[in-house]
């Protein structure tokens, strides 16, 4: 009997954890007096064996989660400071941060945007920034409980698979524990970072291509405070906010419970910008961690921000550009990530704000800075996995 599948609609009330979708078969008229027949027989035997298990048996729905990917040859796994392959040897990846913001031309234009950094730029890591609040369908006009957010993002973490490019996926903005409201860029984690990362481990933790960025930018804490979190106090525009602010060793516990052995991604304090405290103690605890510093021509000593902190620590640059008169600090800086044998990514692919930008349009012609990004992921070898 031939049949085929049409998709319904989706299930929004259980989007959140794994989007239902449900399915019906469509059949030609002759036999559908057969399949009558032969469902009311498989009810019959179907009650007769739910009373004999006490109608526990659970019910199974299909969920449209993101298939798993061979977790071969792309397996990337943390050993002393290097970040290494399945086959043990040493990954050094270079790509683009996208600029991502949810109801923004940039979101509106992920997709193509991502094609073009991975197919035109030679792009082998790509960092994704992502919302809590959008990912929950939290935000005003969201629609089927976030579903068609992560969906999209479904869909960059497949072509990246696809193409043997790996993906970063952080967490940067957040709502001080207040969903629905505040979306932005805040000084720690909430307690609903804590479920972002929760659904978020659990539905890409078959993606080995997939890093789990915890938090972009922690920024006016110590360092106490950004290990275990603390309580952190904000103002807005009538009010001051205090919420709880939950450490990175939390947020890594959440991931691994999940189930997730992915890349964990740790950013430092100060804009992520400063490792100092990794050599001094305030470390995660557990495996596949990898440290994150923000790098830009007005900040000082950056070297030494993260210099010591990499003779111990895998380290990404995980955010660093700059404008048309900063081509000389970028000279220097790439200079040093090779040295170090660092793997970065350049910001923003994407039209500002947020600055410095790599493109000029949507066109995608690079910035003078970004032109001599571009050629430098071109001018690398393409391979990601070796």
């Amino acid at each position: 009997m031939e049949y085929k599948w049409s998709i319904i609609s989706p299930d929004a009330t259980a989007a959140a954890q794994g989007d239902v979708i449900l399915y019906k078969p469509v059949f030609k008229r002759r036999q559908i007096w057969a399949l009558q027949t032969l469902s009311i027989a498989c009810l019959f035997v179907d009650c007769i064996i739910g009373v004999g298990m006490c109608f526990s048996r659970p019910v199974h729905r299909l969920q449209a989660v993101v298939a798993p990917y061979n977790a071969g040859a792309m397996t990337l796994h943390t050993r002393g400071r290097e970040l290494l392959y399945a086959n043990g040897k040493v990954a050094v990846l270079h790509g683009v941060t996208m600029a991502a913001k949810p109801g923004t031309p940039n979101w509106t234009h992920i997709q193509q945007s991502l094609a073009v950094a991975i197919q035109t730029w030679h792009s082998q890591l790509i960092g994704l920034p992502l919302s809590q609040d959008a990912w929950f369908g939290k935000l005003p006009n969201s629609q089927h409980g976030g579903a068609s957010y992560r969906h999209t993002i479904d869909a960059l973490v497949r072509y990246c698979a696809d193409h043997h490019v790996y993906i970063d996926l952080t967490l940067r903005w957040t709502d001080m524990g207040r969903w629905g409201k505040y979306m932005g860029r805040h000084r720690m984690p909430d307690g609903n970072s804590e479920s972002f990362w929760r659904a978020a481990a659990r539905r890409y933790k078959h993606y080995p291509n997939v890093l789990l960025g915890l938090f972009a930018s922690p920024y006016g804490v110590d360092w106490h405070t950004w290990l275990y979190g603390g309580v952190c106090t904000e103002e807005t525009a009538s009010h001051v906010i205090a919420y709880r602010a939950v450490g990175m060793q939390e947020l890594y516990n959440t991931v691994r419970a999940a189930g997730a052995e992915n890349v964990v991604v740790v950013p430092g304090c100060r804009h992520g910008y400063d490792l100092f405290g990794v050599i001094h103690g305030f470390v995660v605890q557990g495996k596949n961690i990898m440290y994150e510093t923000h790098i830009f021509p007005w900040m000082k000593h950056w070297r030494k921000a993260f210099e010591l902190a990499a003779a111990h620590v895998p380290v990404l640059v995980g955010g660093w550009g700059g404008g048309k008169h900063d081509l000389a600090f970028a000279t220097r800086l790439l200079a040093v990530m090779h040295e170090e044998q660092l793997s970065w990514t350049a910001v923003y692919f994407g039209q500002g704000p947020p600055w410095p930008v790599l493109i000029r349009n949507w066109q995608y012609q690079p910035t003078t800075f970004g032109n001599m990004v571009k050629k430098q992921l071109i001018a690398t070898d393409r391979g990601s996995v070796k």
